[in-house]
Order: structure tokens, then sequence, then C-alpha cells
């Protein structure tokens, strides 16, 4: 029995493993993802699997932290939780969730009237500290696969992040970078894999993530000097961001 761990990032890349004719279990890595969670089970089914491919939990307080997983299965492979900040302004954690990513850069307009923020966001006067940001979590990402030997794609990220859009939010893969990552772990594990340029239209289905509400406005591209265009919808998803950051800021 073949179990993947972790967020949804590890849940389509089961429906790709069943693409290629590989059966396996999926199991969220936290209640978080779901609330039937629960860690001696998972701990239970990941000793019990043949191999187990999981994302690292490197918090040694975490039941399932990546010590106590390794010494309990019979193989294990970790791949990296793909997350990207910088390259969106704004990112929200969930389709309306009032946690979103960059809202910081705002703190010091929400004494203020609305209709201000709007406008300094249009005008892009705001400053979201996109290089910073995204070197941060580049480096992040290249120091987590290292501590966990994990499949590596911190270098994808960094060596094309102005090459082409490789996220459509901060924690959802472009179909590109994810076929890179799944090529990298059937070699791992010596599995031959079908690309995503040779799927069927039906199949290429199960590598498309929900485009969640990221804004990838003309300044962000312009800051990070990227080679592909903005997002046409950069105001609209924007202005319902920040909208929902103002709703929350007394919260």
């Amino acid at each position: 029995m073949i179990l993947l761990l972790g967020n949804c990032q590890l849940q389509r890349m089961s429906y790709i493993l069943r693409n290629n004719g590989i059966d396996s279990n999926y199991l969220a890595n936290t209640d978080r993802i779901d609330s039937s969670f629960n860690a001696d089970y998972v701990m239970s089914v990941a000793e019990k699997a043949d191999v187990v491919i999981s994302q690292p939990i490197l918090n040694d307080n975490n039941p399932l932290y990546i010590d106590y997983l390794s010494k309990i299965c019979k193989e294990i492979v970790y791949l990296p939780y793909v997350f990207v900040d910088g390259i969106f302004s704004l990112s929200s954690l969930d389709i309306g969730s009032p946690n979103i990513l960059g809202s910081k850069y705002l703190e010091k307009y929400l004494d203020g009237d609305i209709g201000n923020i709007f406008n300094e966001f249009l005008i892009g006067n705001i400053d979201f500290c996109n290089e910073e940001r995204l070197s941060f979590s580049i480096q992040e990402l290249f120091r987590r696969e290292k501590l966990s030997d994990s499949i590596p794609i911190a270098d994808v990220i960094s060596d094309n992040y102005r090459k082409r859009k490789l996220m459509i939010s901060h924690n959802h893969p472009e179909k590109w970078l994810m076929d890179i990552l799944c090529a990298r772990l059937f070699d791992r594990l010596g599995w031959n894999y079908i690309p995503y340029e040779k799927c069927s239209h039906r199949l290429r289905v199960d590598y498309m993530f929900t485009p969640g509400e990221a804004v990838l406005s003309p300044y962000d591209a312009d800051k990070l000097g990227v080679n592909f265009p903005s997002d046409d919808q950069w105001w609209g998803i924007g202005h319902r961001l920040i909208n929902r950051i103002w709703d929350n800021r007394l919260i």
C-alpha cells in the first residue's frame, strides 16, 4: 500500500499516481485540512504502508514530526510543501478566508479611509515588498528541502520565477511546476511517469488546482521583473481582498 500524507498538493498528486496506474491512499496531515484528522490513526496507517510519500513536518512538538515518522515507515520519500510568497501582493489562504498574505503591508492605512487604500492600491503606491518576501520563501524552501532530504523543487522556482508563471496562488503550483515535481518523485521511486504534455485532456484535469484568490498586479510584475503578463483581474481580486482585510481589522 502506498500512502500520501500532506495537504492539498499531496491529495492532487494521489490523482496523478492513479492516472499512472499506481494505487494509493491519501490522508491529511492536519485538522485544518480534515476535521476528522487523528495523528495516532495516521501513524498506524503509515507504519503498515509499503511506501509513504509525505510532506515533512519539522516541528518536534507535532506528533507527525519527521523523525518520528521516518522511524516507523518501511520506506518514506519526502516532498516539500510548495509555498511561495511574494509573487502575489495579496493572496488568500483559502477562498473567503480572513487570513491573507500581504495584509500586514496595509496596516498603516487601516486607521484611515478605505477609499484611500483602494486609490493607493490602484496607482501602485503600496509597497508589498515582493522581492524580500519571494527571496525569503525560496531560501526557506531550500533550507527545508535540505533538512528533510526532500525531492527538490526550490531550484526550479529560483531559476524560473521570472521566466514563467509557476504558481496560481502562494500554495497552489501551476501545472508546469507540478509536472516537474511529479516527474522527480517518480524518478526517485523508479516508476514510469506520463508527463503532462502526453496526458489526455481528461487526465490533465488532475493537475489543476483551484485558482484561489491571489493578486498578480502590473506593479507586482514590474517589481519582480517577470517576463509574463500580470493578471487582468488583479484589481477586482485585490478590491475584494482589501474589503475583507478592512472588515476584519477590528477582530
